[in-house]
């Protein structure tokens, strides 16, 4: 499994930015770390800042926890822990993507995740990652949000991931080229008084599937209610290029076929603007009814794309409810 190395955590003192590395010393006959304790004292002002850290046994793994006790409130500007990881035998990693917008996927210890072209950033940067992690493009820095793992042998992962979100994201980060793995929690501009959970992870070598079981046992997710819905939806390959037409085609292509879908989707193309997402634009002259029956009765659920939290300046709710929009 993966195997600390340090810490570094960066806090806020008198307008400047205070950064402290903390080697952890490991014990001889195990990987897990003893307690460490770190005591950061300002020279001018009374001040205790302490760390502690947690490693202990956990279903198939390791649980590690990071705790801090102040005196006083403090200002976070980082907290990133080192591990040291061998990916000479490794293939590929998995990289679980910021939200439904970015890539979840396997990526070759080579690659590299690109950042976004300078052309792009002014309208991409807010729905992604971009804003949170600073993308290197270097080869073999692969980056995963949450949890991430990689396949070794006898059909085994060796899998890490974070048991709170609620207070902070959580980076993992992946170095193949270095032989080094990072876990970088967003604490940036996060004020913390007395005792306080900074990091809580979770690190395992199993199947895939008992893996993913003991991770969200530790994290208190209930068993998923439903099977997982097979779905179609028109925006990955027409994007905003959808049409009554090219719907209708598709869908009689499927159910020609008998392609085994329960959800046919209409995706963003078809609204006169976002936000006014019960004008229906000229590319759908029978309206949404009519496309609903359709995919109802060639035996599908129909579904339709929408974003209630978004419109463009120039929508007719914004005209209508300018006191609605932050």
């Amino acid at each position: 499994m993966y195997t600390l190395d340090r810490i570094r955590i960066s806090y806020h003192k008198n307008g400047q930015i205070i950064q402290k590395d903390f080697p952890i010393q490991l014990k001889e006959d195990s990987s897990i770390s003893s307690n460490l304790q770190a005591i950061l004292q300002n020279n001018s002002v009374s001040e205790s800042f302490e760390l502690e850290l947690e490693v202990e046994e956990a279903f198939s793994g390791e649980r590690i926890k990071l705790k801090a006790k102040t005196s006083e409130p403090i200002i976070l500007s980082e907290l990133v822990i080192y591990f040291k990881q061998d990916y000479s035998a490794v293939k590929s990693v998995f990289a679980n993507g910021f939200q439904s917008w970015s890539e979840s996927k396997f990526y070759k210890k080579t690659e590299r995740i690109k950042p976004l072209r300078k052309i792009a950033k002014s309208i991409m940067k807010p729905y992604g990652d971009y804003t949170y992690y600073d993308y290197t493009g270097k080869e073999g820095v692969i980056h995963s949000w949450t949890y991430t793992y990689f396949n070794v042998p006898k059909k085994r992962v060796q899998f890490i991931g974070s048991l709170d979100e609620k207070s902070a994201y959580t980076n993992f980060v992946h170095h193949t080229q270095q032989n080094s793995f990072e876990v970088i929690r967003d604490v940036k501009a996060w004020e913390i008084n007395g005792e306080v959970n900074l990091c809580d992870i979770f690190q395992t070598e199993n199947t895939e599937r008992g893996a993913f079981q003991h991770f969200f046992m530790l994290n208190e997710l209930p068993e998923l209610k439903v099977e997982p819905a097979i779905g179609w939806t028109s925006w990955y390959y027409y994007y905003t290029k959808i049409s009554e037409e090219i719907a209708l085609k598709n869908l009689n292509n499927f159910k020609q076929n008998q392609i085994p879908l329960k959800i046919f989707q209409i995706d963003d193309g078809y609204q006169t603007r976002v936000g006014d997402w019960l004008s229906v634009n000229k590319k759908f002259p029978s309206g949404m009814k009519f496309l609903a029956d359709e995919i109802k009765s060639a035996g599908y659920q129909a579904g339709l794309w929408l974003a209630p939290l978004s419109a463009e300046k120039k929508s007719q709710l914004v005209k209508d409810h300018p006191d609605w929009l932050v």
